[in-house]
Protein backbone atom coordinates (compact mmCIF):
# COMPACT_ATOMS: atom_id res chain seq x y z
CA UNK A 1 0.00 0.00 0.00
CA UNK A 2 1.05 3.40 -0.76
CA UNK A 3 0.43 6.64 0.49
CA UNK A 4 1.55 10.04 0.39
CA UNK A 5 1.91 12.62 3.08
CA UNK A 6 1.96 16.32 1.82
CA UNK A 7 2.61 18.56 4.84
CA UNK A 8 5.76 21.53 4.97
CA UNK A 9 5.70 20.43 9.03
CA UNK A 10 8.90 18.19 9.27
CA UNK A 11 7.67 17.00 12.86
CA UNK A 12 3.80 16.25 11.37
CA UNK A 13 5.30 13.73 8.90
CA UNK A 14 7.25 12.08 10.77
CA UNK A 15 4.55 11.97 13.68
CA UNK A 16 2.23 10.57 11.15
CA UNK A 17 4.93 8.28 9.78
CA UNK A 18 5.30 6.69 12.62
CA UNK A 19 1.80 5.87 13.21
CA UNK A 20 1.26 4.50 9.69
CA UNK A 21 4.02 2.05 10.10
CA UNK A 22 2.71 1.07 13.57
CA UNK A 23 -0.12 0.25 12.13
CA UNK A 24 -0.10 -1.24 8.37
CA UNK A 25 2.60 -3.10 8.25
CA UNK A 26 2.96 -3.34 4.42
CA UNK A 27 3.32 0.36 3.52
CA UNK A 28 5.46 2.43 1.38
CA UNK A 29 4.91 6.11 2.80
CA UNK A 30 6.25 9.40 0.18
CA UNK A 31 6.27 12.46 1.93
CA UNK A 32 6.85 15.97 0.50
CA UNK A 33 6.29 19.79 1.77
CA UNK A 34 5.98 21.34 -1.71
CA UNK A 35 3.60 21.51 -4.86
CA UNK A 36 5.70 20.39 -7.14
CA UNK A 37 7.49 17.57 -4.85
CA UNK A 38 3.61 16.45 -4.29
CA UNK A 39 3.09 16.54 -8.24
CA UNK A 40 6.24 14.39 -9.07
CA UNK A 41 5.03 12.17 -6.22
CA UNK A 42 1.86 11.51 -7.50
CA UNK A 43 3.13 10.84 -10.86
CA UNK A 44 5.66 8.27 -10.21
CA UNK A 45 4.13 6.29 -7.64
CA UNK A 46 0.22 6.46 -7.65
CA UNK A 47 -0.56 6.37 -4.31
CA UNK A 48 -3.83 4.60 -2.96
CA UNK A 49 -4.62 7.60 -0.20
CA UNK A 50 -3.16 11.33 -0.31
CA UNK A 51 -3.07 12.82 3.23
CA UNK A 52 -2.81 16.07 2.64
CA UNK A 53 -2.85 19.82 4.61
CA UNK A 54 -3.51 22.38 1.94
CA UNK A 55 -2.63 25.17 4.37
CA UNK A 56 1.12 23.51 4.70
CA UNK A 57 2.09 22.89 1.10
CA UNK A 58 4.27 25.16 -0.46
CA UNK A 59 3.03 27.03 -3.94
CA UNK A 60 -0.52 25.24 -3.17
CA UNK A 61 -3.96 26.04 -2.27
CA UNK A 62 -7.59 24.69 -2.64
CA UNK A 63 -8.08 25.70 -6.27
CA UNK A 64 -5.14 22.88 -6.87
CA UNK A 65 -7.26 19.94 -5.73
CA UNK A 66 -8.61 19.26 -9.05
CA UNK A 67 -4.65 19.07 -10.42
CA UNK A 68 -4.32 16.03 -8.09
CA UNK A 69 -7.42 14.17 -9.30
CA UNK A 70 -5.99 14.91 -12.82
CA UNK A 71 -2.65 13.55 -11.94
CA UNK A 72 -3.57 10.66 -10.47
CA UNK A 73 -7.22 9.89 -10.74
CA UNK A 74 -7.52 6.76 -8.23
CA UNK A 75 -5.54 8.65 -5.74
CA UNK A 76 -8.72 8.67 -2.26
CA UNK A 77 -7.65 12.24 -0.74
CA UNK A 78 -7.64 12.84 3.14
CA UNK A 79 -7.47 16.29 4.08
CA UNK A 80 -5.56 16.55 7.62
CA UNK A 81 -5.40 20.46 8.19
CA UNK A 82 -5.90 22.85 11.67
CA UNK A 83 -8.47 25.02 9.11
CA UNK A 84 -11.83 25.10 10.44
CA UNK A 85 -13.16 27.98 7.91
CA UNK A 86 -16.54 26.91 6.57
CA UNK A 87 -15.74 28.25 3.69
CA UNK A 88 -13.23 26.26 3.15
CA UNK A 89 -14.26 23.68 4.83
CA UNK A 90 -17.52 23.29 1.83
CA UNK A 91 -14.50 24.64 -1.13
CA UNK A 92 -13.09 21.25 -0.05
CA UNK A 93 -15.82 18.99 0.13
CA UNK A 94 -17.61 20.15 -3.21
CA UNK A 95 -14.35 19.01 -5.12
CA UNK A 96 -14.83 15.44 -3.78
CA UNK A 97 -12.40 15.00 -1.55
CA UNK A 98 -13.28 11.25 0.56
CA UNK A 99 -11.93 13.20 4.11
CA UNK A 100 -11.13 15.85 6.05
CA UNK A 101 -9.63 15.74 9.75
CA UNK A 102 -8.56 18.42 11.69
CA UNK A 103 -5.14 17.89 13.27
CA UNK A 104 -6.73 17.95 17.36
CA UNK A 105 -7.89 14.45 16.00
CA UNK A 106 -6.98 11.27 18.24
CA UNK A 107 -4.86 8.27 17.62
CA UNK A 108 -7.96 6.11 16.74
CA UNK A 109 -9.83 8.48 14.78
CA UNK A 110 -7.00 9.14 12.88
CA UNK A 111 -6.72 5.72 11.92
CA UNK A 112 -10.51 5.01 11.56
CA UNK A 113 -10.18 7.93 8.88
CA UNK A 114 -7.65 6.24 6.81
CA UNK A 115 -9.29 2.53 6.98
CA UNK A 116 -12.64 4.29 5.71
CA UNK A 117 -11.28 6.41 3.28
CA UNK A 118 -8.82 3.48 1.54
CA UNK A 119 -12.24 1.29 1.61
CA UNK A 120 -13.98 4.00 -0.72
CA UNK A 121 -15.69 5.19 2.03
CA UNK A 122 -15.89 8.65 3.59
CA UNK A 123 -14.87 10.11 6.73
CA UNK A 124 -15.78 13.60 8.02
CA UNK A 125 -14.89 14.48 11.46
CA UNK A 126 -17.56 15.69 13.63
CA UNK A 127 -16.58 19.24 13.89
CA UNK A 128 -17.17 18.90 9.97
CA UNK A 129 -20.41 17.53 10.54
CA UNK A 130 -21.78 20.25 13.13
CA UNK A 131 -21.09 22.63 10.62
CA UNK A 132 -22.40 21.33 7.57
CA UNK A 133 -25.63 19.85 9.86
CA UNK A 134 -26.63 23.28 11.16
CA UNK A 135 -25.63 25.04 7.95
CA UNK A 136 -28.57 23.52 5.72
CA UNK A 137 -30.88 23.08 9.00
CA UNK A 138 -31.07 26.50 9.03
CA UNK A 139 -31.88 26.78 5.26
CA UNK A 140 -35.44 27.04 4.55
CA UNK A 141 -36.66 24.28 2.26
CA UNK A 142 -39.21 25.22 -0.02
CA UNK A 143 -40.95 21.61 0.27
CA UNK A 144 -41.77 19.70 3.32
CA UNK A 145 -38.71 17.21 3.95
CA UNK A 146 -41.18 14.77 4.39
CA UNK A 147 -42.34 14.75 1.17
CA UNK A 148 -38.84 14.69 -0.14
CA UNK A 149 -38.14 10.97 -1.04
CA UNK A 150 -41.76 10.76 -2.68
CA UNK A 151 -40.46 12.98 -5.52
CA UNK A 152 -37.15 10.88 -5.99
CA UNK A 153 -37.41 7.68 -8.36
CA UNK A 154 -35.65 4.86 -7.43
CA UNK A 155 -33.04 5.46 -10.27
CA UNK A 156 -32.18 9.24 -8.75
CA UNK A 157 -32.23 7.11 -5.20
CA UNK A 158 -29.47 4.74 -6.29
CA UNK A 159 -27.59 7.91 -8.20
CA UNK A 160 -28.05 9.97 -4.47
CA UNK A 161 -26.36 6.64 -2.90
CA UNK A 162 -23.35 6.30 -5.48
CA UNK A 163 -22.73 10.34 -5.26
CA UNK A 164 -22.53 10.09 -1.34
CA UNK A 165 -20.10 7.43 -1.82
CA UNK A 166 -17.63 9.68 -3.58
CA UNK A 167 -18.37 8.63 -7.33
CA UNK A 168 -17.81 10.66 -10.24
CA UNK A 169 -19.69 10.65 -13.12
CA UNK A 170 -18.18 8.25 -15.16
CA UNK A 171 -18.00 5.88 -12.06
CA UNK A 172 -21.91 6.02 -11.76
CA UNK A 173 -22.35 5.83 -15.59
CA UNK A 174 -20.30 2.26 -15.95
CA UNK A 175 -21.96 0.89 -12.56
CA UNK A 176 -25.36 1.98 -13.67
CA UNK A 177 -24.93 1.02 -16.89
CA UNK A 178 -25.92 4.09 -18.66
CA UNK A 179 -24.38 7.33 -20.46
CA UNK A 180 -22.28 9.90 -18.71
CA UNK A 181 -25.24 12.17 -20.34
CA UNK A 182 -28.01 10.25 -18.61
CA UNK A 183 -26.64 10.79 -14.65
CA UNK A 184 -25.87 14.54 -15.36
CA UNK A 185 -29.65 14.70 -16.81
CA UNK A 186 -30.85 12.75 -13.17
CA UNK A 187 -28.20 14.70 -11.19
CA UNK A 188 -29.61 17.98 -12.46
CA UNK A 189 -33.10 16.59 -12.33
CA UNK A 190 -32.43 15.61 -8.27
CA UNK A 191 -30.97 19.23 -7.33
CA UNK A 192 -34.31 20.60 -8.91
CA UNK A 193 -36.45 18.05 -6.98
CA UNK A 194 -34.84 19.08 -3.78
CA UNK A 195 -33.95 22.24 -4.25
CA UNK A 196 -30.28 22.27 -3.53
CA UNK A 197 -27.23 23.74 -5.71
CA UNK A 198 -24.18 21.55 -4.70
CA UNK A 199 -22.89 17.54 -3.88
CA UNK A 200 -22.57 18.40 -0.09
CA UNK A 201 -25.95 19.65 0.42
CA UNK A 202 -27.17 16.72 -1.03
CA UNK A 203 -25.14 14.48 1.28
CA UNK A 204 -26.45 15.79 4.11
CA UNK A 205 -29.79 16.04 3.04
CA UNK A 206 -29.57 12.35 2.06
CA UNK A 207 -28.21 11.29 5.54
CA UNK A 208 -31.25 13.23 7.55
CA UNK A 209 -33.40 11.68 5.46
CA UNK A 210 -32.14 7.77 5.62
CA UNK A 211 -31.43 7.83 2.26
CA UNK A 212 -27.96 7.12 2.84
CA UNK A 213 -26.50 4.74 5.86
CA UNK A 214 -25.01 7.86 8.11
CA UNK A 215 -22.54 4.62 9.18
CA UNK A 216 -21.02 4.89 5.71
CA UNK A 217 -19.69 8.32 7.05
CA UNK A 218 -18.42 7.14 10.48
CA UNK A 219 -20.16 9.75 12.46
Amino acid sequence: MKITIADKQTIVRIGMIGILKDHFKTLVVDEVSDFTALTESLKANKPELLILDFEQVDSFNITNLPDIHELSPTTRIMVLTNDENEEDILKVLELGIQGYLLKDTSYNEFISAIEAVLKNGKYYCSKVIDMLYNKHISKPIQKPISEIPQELTPKELEIIRLIAEGRITKEIAEILFISVHTVNTHRKNIFKKLNIKNSSELIMLAIKKGIVDTTEYYI
